[in-house]
């Protein structure tokens, strides 16, 4: 594909960004015409490249992604929350490819300075080649804990971290100016909000906030977001995920075999979306209810109504997922949330008729999510 042909991509790419509402300031949108996506992607497709979504870059042994390059709407999102401007020196918690530091680089020149952090060298390396091959100035990018923030470069007019954190490290504070801003995708047991906060003498306050799902940041502040127990189901296929302390008193034989009998549909009054559910119902719960658990399903069970509520990614028929609250730590069950029976399994409709399913005696549970 020519030069051509890929700067209308990237045309494409910022047009639908702005139709959708991503960004209002149009150097935003600037920014990302000067920068092209593939540059930092270069092992794919242009046309994966230029799609609206997010990439996966990295994963650990168990197949957990642990870095990627962030959707663009979210970057514009985010951008648009920093407020940046020109002389600005930045901090940015999350190399992944570079590229999200390379469109700051554009809002800050000609004499700000973006400094990109990331965990693992051989991401710090990439980053730095892509920065290299894209002719991208000063950007430095460093292997370290984004935890401990980066002295040597501090204070920062900006501090934006590209991974998950369930708290605000002290560096963060300590290293960002008076009326600076500190943007993070902060984590509600599991849920996140990329939250922007200025820096005032003695307390950080909230100016924006928006929808948001990021990998976890690693290192000293990684936050713990649930732990993950395999049940013995025949045939495997559930993986339930529960918050720290339902986990010690948990009874896995008992939830699976809960779970084998057939479970009791109550209909909600409710039509929501697959955005309700993950920006709106799912942050509620976490807050609500210390008994919430999800569970991710593979094989045959991804497969059948009862339980799935919707897939990981549209249009996937290999997995899927469900929320759902435990009745004394599984012992009496769990009531889920899933898809009304009339609704074809991975449904990809706008809206649908969501219902609760009991398997035990969870009917407080049962009656919590209705």
């Amino acid at each position: 594909m020519d030069t051509t042909e890929l700067a209308d991509l990237n045309r494409q790419l910022v047009r639908r960004l702005q139709d959708k509402n991503r960004f209002t300031d149009p150097r935003i949108g600037q920014a990302f015409l000067a920068v092209p996506r593939h540059l930092f992607l270069p092992h794919l497709s242009p046309k994966q490249v230029y799609r609206d979504r997010a990439i996966a870059t990295k994963r650990d042994a168990h197949g957990r992604v642990i870095s990627s390059s962030s959707q663009p709407s979210m970057m514009a999102i985010m951008l648009e929350q920093l407020q940046l401007e020109p002389g600005h020196n930045v901090l940015e918690i999350g190399a992944g490819t570079g590229y999200n530091a390379a469109l700051m680089q554009k809002l800050v020149a000609p004499h700000g300075r973006v400094t990109t952090i990331d965990f693992d060298r051989d991401l710090v390396e990439t980053a730095r080649e892509n920065l290299a091959a894209a002719n991208i100035p000063n950007v430095t990018v460093v292997q370290g804990d984004g935890g401990q923030g980066y002295a040597p470069h501090a204070p920062y007019d900006r501090i934006v971290l590209t991974v998950g954190a369930a708290d605000i490290a002290p560096a963060w504070w300590q290293e960002l100016k008076l009326a600076g801003l500190l943007l993070l995708p902060l984590a509600f047991n599991g849920p996140q909000k990329s939250i922007a906060f200025r820096k005032q003498n003695r307390y950080l306050e909230s100016l924006t906030l928006r929808d948001c799902g990021f990998v976890r940041l690693r290192g000293e502040m990684s936050p713990i977001e649930g732990q993950a127990f395999p049940l013995p189901t025949e045939p495997p296929g559930i993986e339930l995920v529960v918050q720290e302390d339902e986990a010690a008193d948990l009874d896995t034989a008992v939830l699976a075999q809960w779970l084998s009998t057939a479970g009791k549909t109550q209909p909600t009054s409710y039509n929501v979306s697959r955005h309700e559910i993950w920006a709106n119902l799912s942050f509620w719960l976490s807050v609500q209810e210390p008994a919430l658990c999800t569970l991710n399903l593979t094989g045959a069970w991804a497969v059948q109504g009862d339980l799935v509520l919707f897939a990981h990614q549209p249009g996937d028929i290999s997995s899927g997922y469900t929320h759902g609250l435990l009745a004394n730590h599984g012992r009496d069950g769990l009531a889920v949330l899933a898809l009304s029976d009339d609704i074809p399994l991975h449904s990809t409709a706008e809206t649908w008729p969501l219902n609760t399913v009991t398997y035990g005696p969870a009917t407080e549970a049962q009656a919590r999510l209705q």
